[in-house]
């Protein structure tokens, strides 16, 4: 079982050797940045998705698992907090969705389990099925702008 990576993206050679793939996943994510366009590429049997967005409280957020994709998560502008765990420490609140391959569960960011960091420009997360994860929450209460790209890698 790989645990849940969290580094900056200029370090992520030390992690390419975690997923056949994750050597072509940095090298897209190393030409994306703050100026990247919002929206959904889909890159052989990766999806990139670039949002912007403003950060909202942890209570307001839900703690999900995928099963089909390894989510990259990368800062490329703002901050925001994560919580993370490991999934079999939390209730099911909705059932797995195969088409939206996401699980979601009961959290509070209090829960026995549950681990937080922040995420900051530059940096990465990388999420395995394992790992059950809730992003983009305000990192000190008060909203911040972030512009994210997230690449999901199949498993």
């Amino acid at each position: 079982m790989q645990a849940m990576i969290k580094a900056k993206l200029k370090h992520s050679a030390n992690y390419v050797n975690s997923h056949p793939a994750f050597s072509e996943a940095f090298s897209i994510l190393k030409n994306l940045g703050p100026d990247s366009p919002d929206g959904e590429i889909v890159l052989g049997d990766m999806k990139i998705i670039t949002n912007t967005y403003a950060t909202k409280p942890a209570a307001e957020k839900k703690m999900e698992t995928h099963r089909k994709h390894i989510d990259i998560q990368y800062v490329a502008s703002g901050e925001e907090r994560i919580f993370f765990g490991d999934a079999d420490g939390f209730e099911i609140k909705i059932p797995y969705d195969a088409d939206r391959d996401a699980q979601f569960y009961f959290s509070d960011e209090n829960d026995l389990g549950t681990q937080t960091a922040i995420l900051k420009a530059g940096d990465i997360a990388v999420f395995f099925p394992e790992d059950a994860h809730k992003a983009s929450c305000s990192p000190y209460g008060e909203p911040v702008t972030v512009k994210k790209i997230v690449l999901k890698v199949p498993v």
